[in-house]
């Protein structure tokens, strides 16, 4: 259990169980199987090694922070270059004669600006 490689001498009176893994190097004797499975102590600790909890690891923090910072800066190129297209295209074009052909332009500005930011 404790993961040493010295052999420990077991006798009757002071520690007589051992655990399951364990093998006898020397000697003899009897053996009553007490508890089995998820009821041992190996069990256990393999419980609550396997447990999950909620807790993020510190490499995790930093990648959800990492990823916050990426999508902030991706969204805001992408603004940018919506509002810079748009602002080109409003300079050039007559207000007056707005068309539908500009209308047009103006969406897929937004479209390339949109698939920029995915």
């Amino acid at each position: 259990m404790t993961g040493e490689s010295e052999p420990l001498p077991k006798d009757v009176e002071e520690k007589p169980f051992l655990m399951s893994g364990c093998k006898v190097l020397d000697g003899f004797g009897s053996m009553l199987v007490t508890a089995v499975g998820m009821h041992t102590e190996w069990g256990r600790v393999m419980a609550t090694l396997s447990e999950d909890n909620d807790e993020e690891t510190p490499l995790q923090v930093r990648l959800n922070e990492l990823a916050a910072t990426i999508g902030k800066v991706g969204l805001s190129v992408a603004v940018s270059c919506f509002i810079v297209s748009v602002s080109r295209l409003l300079a050039v074009v007559d207000l007056k004669h707005f068309s539908a052909a500009n209308g047009r332009a103006i969406v897929d500005f937004f479209a390339v600006a949109v698939r920029s930011r995915l």
